[in-house]
């Protein structure tokens, strides 16, 4: 693409430079046409030519007319500059372009010279447009004019020069640009080719790779498998070891040839020994009776197991059948797009030819266009028919560019397709190895089963031998049973038979050990062997990886070496293109150098002005003939361009289903992600309620505790309160009663008391004996009162005293009572509070409770409700996975058939290619055509390279004698503008503003007139006006002297 771009920017350049030229020719042409006929009609100005009068100081490049000399000098200059300027930057801009690749600001760039030249067009149409009308009014003079006036004769033969040269350019330029196009497509389908074949090798060995991984993770899983057999080897050998170590105890049980002679002494006491075996033997019995129903047990159990391990691999071999039934479905619908895709391509590619051969048709009209117009290059009325042509070639250059701009649309799309292609390819690869592991977990669960079952034979071997062993016994105990009672021969049967025994569990014991023996024999030499033969694999697999390792290590060199040669390739195109840049400036050069010698062709011309007036009837006819066919070709051009629209239609309707599928592929895709995700997020959410629920359940649980261990404490509050207010009750009562009872004794004493003050004088005896009584009483209260009995006067001043005091007493007594009253009746406020209190601590608490088995209830239901969906989620999950198999299998069927359209379309590539080869062939019998047309127009570029060459002597000329007009323009506005000042007018230096005084004198400059010190007018030039040097200003000697140094 840069080198396309770097072309297309170097012929916009090219035009460019064309464009000013030819713009330059024709105003200098209409300028002269307008002076040698003032009384024609004036040309109009194009390009945004200014219509101001030309009076004044005219540029001789693009004959803008300033009022000062100064002015012009400046334009002047700044022109040269900007010359020079754009030469450097159009070689620069090229190697920018080419050496910084595509970039934004590059596209702003060349949509702006797309622009441009889309106003340069524009502008060339006028020019094209204003020629026909000079030719028209040059043929109305001819038809009105019988003779031609010899001013206006050069002019128009240079015309009609300048025409031919623009003409041959326009052809030149054609032929190279066609040349370059075609290089260019070639380097681009050489470099497709080799990035294709890369492409399908890094595919080969991604698969190879792919491959020899999942070989890798199969050993290990073998491995794995193996280590797990080791163990249980081992295991068993140890059970095998223990059941060893417990027959070898049981023989030392046994009875030795010591303990014979003993049985033999004690004899007596056999039945009982015997009994005593018997009973030993049944419990052993009962034991291995325990032992067989657990066996069963265990039986069952490990029956369940197994049944629902098959349950599961049913499950899991449903899962696995429907997802390769659904990569079945993927692998159809990916061929069936590739298939659409490949037809679509297919499709595209015939188009493309086809577009190929009409531009090829196209080109060869072109040429023929070209042959006829360099046959007719004398003739004035081709000239029409050639802007015509180039119109036409315009168009089809710019169809040729729309071609090709779709072509690498097109390849774009196809990259993606494949690259869309392959990822689906890689998707179907991860489920595919997703479906192995699938396997290879139902192999192992079928192995683990396999391994049970035999677990389960081997274990119910055992018990029919146990069992076998146990009848057997109980058949000798018997046997025993019947000698002993029978009395006849016991001992000699009974040593016999120890002996017997012991013989055969030595025997067994043997066997068992030799059995182990070679077990364990047997299973070193498996173990060695497997672990040399996966030593062996594993050698071998880690030789495949270190030869893939270097073969990819050789073609990513490949691939870097690949690369260097496309850059240098690349540089070298780059050179070549810079060189034919210059080759196109030297043709420029030449041409201009044609123009040179077309002025000197003119003089020829005039003689042939004549004959051309009788032949142009003529061509005119010929002309309309072109005409016909020129309208037949826009026609064939039309009913292409409807075609090319249909099948841009066609393609743009496809691309749109295509792109639909894709998006509906890619929403589906993105859904169900989207859904992984969500049940993801939503698996996690449970997770992090369920924690959070347990985290708050334990918190319930210790509130709970705590709360517990607060009710308690406060029920032995409530209980200690209780009791203690059922002490201050009965406290409060037993005080109460004393109370009431110390009051109803003193009402009593008080009521005796009166009635013995009433009967003081009928019965003081009777009263000093109850007083006695009472003192007595007191006194045993008082042990301190009883020594003042003798006087009894003492003791009724006593008994005075203590009425008095009693009645004291009784008052503080009854305000007691009161107090105690009020403090009963307060405490009872108290405890109807506190039993309120106790109350609403007993609701509290009941609420609290209530509240929590609440909150413990709506848990567990949140428990049981969230682990009904992750159930309800799992069954989903496993729905999705079971149509996500399906979809697997239907892709995996989809790329088998895209495989298939694959080799057809190999079949049908190999066709083509065929073709292809065919028309190489026809290509090159006409570009050796070509190069014999090419070699007849050298000798015309070389007869154009002389031309050119004396044209630039001659504008070199021009622009001379336009400098020398100009300088002595500049020389006469200026002495014209001078004037010679009086002494009297200056006070200061003109140059440096010192004031004249009688040693800094006033001189006279005499080139400017103005008045100068000493010092600013010390140079002495030569002028015009004297022969000898005279006195002149610094100015004007710089001046002087620089024109004299341009002109030399």
């Amino acid at each position: 693409m840069d080198i396309t771009e770097s072309i297309e920017i170097q012929y916009i350049v090219l035009k460019e430079v064309d464009f000013r030229m030819l713009r330059k020719l024709k105003q200098q042409v209409t300028q002269a046409v307008n002076s040698v006929n003032p009384s024609e009609p004036q040309h109009e100005p194009l390009f945004n030519e200014s219509d101001a009068s030309s009076e004044g100081f005219l540029c001789p490049v693009c004959m803008h007319s300033f009022s000062s000399p100064d002015e012009l000098q400046i334009h002047f200059q700044v022109h040269a500059i900007q010359q020079v300027g754009e030469q450097k930057l159009s070689d620069s801009s090229s190697f920018s372009l080419l050496g910084n690749g595509f970039n934004e600001s590059n596209a702003v760039h060349l949509e702006l010279d797309m622009k441009e030249l889309r106003s340069q067009l524009q502008d060339e149409k006028r020019y094209s447009m204003e020629l026909k009308k000079e030719l028209d009014r040059l043929l109305g003079l001819i038809a009105n004019q019988t003779e031609i006036s010899k001013d206006e004769i050069p002019y128009l033969t240079q015309q009609v020069q300048m025409l031919e040269a623009g003409k041959a350019l326009a052809t030149e330029r054609m032929l190279e640009m066609e040349k370059e196009t075609r290089g260019m497509n070639r380097q681009v389908e050489q470099l497709k080719q080799e990035n294709s074949k890369l492409i399908k090798k890094i595919g080969e060995l991604s698969t190879n790779i792919i491959s020899k991984t999942d070989e890798i993770e199969e050993k290990n899983a073998e491995k794995a498998l193996l280590g797990d057999e080791l163990v249980r080897y081992r295991q068993e050998i140890q059970n095998l070891e223990v059941e060893i170590e417990n027959l070898r105890k049981k023989l030392d049980q046994r009875p030795s040839e010591d303990d014979v002679n003993v049985l033999r002494k004690e004899l007596v006491h056999a039945q009982q020994l015997m009994d005593r075996i018997t009973q030993e033997k049944e419990e052993e019995i009962k034991k291995d009776i325990g032992t067989m129903h657990k066996m069963e047990q265990d039986r069952e159990r490990l029956n369940c197991e197994i049944g629902i391990l098959k349950s599961n691999i049913e499950g899991l071999e449903n899962i696995i059948a429907k997802s390769g039934d659904g990569s079945k479905k993927l692998i159809e619908e990916i061929e069936a797009f590739r298939k659409v895709w490949e037809k679509k391509a297919a499709n595209s590619t015939e188009r493309i030819s086809n577009a190929c051969k009409k531009i090829e048709d196209l080109e060869i009209t072109v040429s023929g266009y070209k042959r006829e117009i360099r046959t007719n290059d004398i003739e004035k009325n081709k000239m029409s028919e050639f802007e015509d042509a180039k119109k036409s070639l315009l168009e089809a250059e710019k169809q040729h560019i729309n071609l090709q701009e779709k072509i690498m649309s097109l390849t774009l799309l196809l990259n993606e397709q494949k690259q869309n292609y392959e990822e689906k390819e890689m998707e179907a690869i991860k489920k595919e190895e997703i479906k192995t592991e699938y396997r290879k977990e139902i192999e192992q669960l079928k192995t683990n089963i396999f391994k049970l079952e035999t677990s389960l034979t081997e274990a119910s071997a055992i018990e029919d031998v146990l069992k076998q062993n146990l009848k057997e016994a109980k058949a000798k105990e018997s046997l025993l049973m019947q000698k002993i009672s029978d009395g006849n021969g016991a001992e000699d049967l009974a040593i016999e038979q120890m002996h017997k025994e012991k013989l055969a569990l030595e025997d067994m014991v043997n066997e068992l050990n030799e059995a182990l023996k070679s077990l364990n024999i047997y299973y070193e030499n498996a173990i060695s062997k497997h672990e040399e033969s996966w030593i062996e694999k594993i050698e071998a697999e880690e030789k495949k990886m270190k030869k893939l390792e270097n073969e990819l290590s050789k073609l990513h060199s490949n691939y870097i070496s690949a690369e260097e040669g496309n850059r240098k390739k690349l540089a070298a195109m780059l050179e070549e293109k810079m060189k034919i840049s210059d080759e196109m400036n030297k043709i420029i050069e030449t041409e201009h150098i044609k123009l040179k010698s077309a002025v000197e062709r003119c003089t020829l011309m005039e003689e042939k002005a004549r004959q051309l007036d009788n032949e142009l009837h003529e061509k005119e006819t010929v002309a309309n003939r072109h005409n016909e066919e020129y309208a037949k070709l826009k026609e064939t051009v039309k009913n292409i361009q409807s075609e090319l629209k249909q099948l841009e239609c066609d393609l743009a309707e496809k691309e749109k289903i295509s792109k639909e599928d894709v998006c509906q592929l890619q929403k589906t895709l993105s859904i169900y992600e989207q859904e992984k995700s969500m049940l993801k997020e939503q698996l996690e959410n449970v997770l992090q309620r369920f924690s959070v629920l347990s985290e708050e359940c334990s918190g319930y649980k210790k509130s709970e505790v705590e709360l517990v261990e607060n009710i308690n404490q406060k029920e032995l509050l409530i209980k200690q309160l209780e009791e203690k207010i059922d002490s201050l009750m009965a406290k409060l009562e037993y005080e109460k009663q004393c109370h009431d009872e110390s009051i109803k004794d003193e009402q009593c004493k008080l009521n005796q008391m009166q009635q013995e003050n009433a009967a003081v004088l009928t019965a003081k005896e009777k009263e000093i004996v109850t007083q006695l009584k009472t003192i007595s009483g007191l006194n045993e209260k008082l042990c301190a009162k009883e020594k003042q009995l003798s006087d009894v006067l003492q003791e009724m001043e006593k008994v005075h005293i203590e009425l008095h005091s009693k009645e004291e007493e009784r008052h503080v007594l009854e305000n007691k009572a009161l107090k105690l009253n009020k403090q009963n009746s307060e405490l009872r406020k108290e405890m109807d509070n506190l039993e309120k209190r106790i109350i609403q601590l007993k609701n509290d608490f009941e609420k609290e409770t209530n509240s929590l088995k609440n909150s413990l209830e709506k848990c567990e239901k949140d428990k049981e409700e969230s682990l009904s969906k992750l159930h309800v989620q799992l069954e989903t999950e496993k729905n999705r996975l079971k149509e996500a198999s399906k979809y697997n299998e239907e892709k995996n069927e989809n790329l088998k058939q895209m495989k298939e359209d694959l080799n057809e379309l190999r079949i049908v590539q190999r066709d083509l290619e065929k073709k292809k080869a065919e028309w190489l062939q026809e290509k090159r019998a006409l570009q050796e055509r070509c190069l014999t047309a090419e070699s007849d127009l050298e000798f015309e570029r070389e007869r154009a390279i002389v031309n050119k060459r004396n044209f630039d002597d001659v504008q070199t000329a021009i622009r001379e004698l336009g400098q020398v007009n100009q300088n002595l323009q500049m020389d006469f506005a200026k002495q014209i503008s001078r004037k010679w000042l009086e002494d009297s007018e200056a006070i200061n230096c003109h140059a440096c503003d010192k004031p004249f005084t009688l040693t800094n004198r006033k001189h006279h400059c005499r080139q400017c007139g103005q008045i100068f010190c000493a010092s600013c007018s010390s140079f002495t030039a030569k002028i015009a006006s004297s022969k000898n040097p005279v006195r002149v200003c610094n100015a004007c000697h710089e001046e002087i002297m620089h024109r004299y140094q341009h002109i030399v």
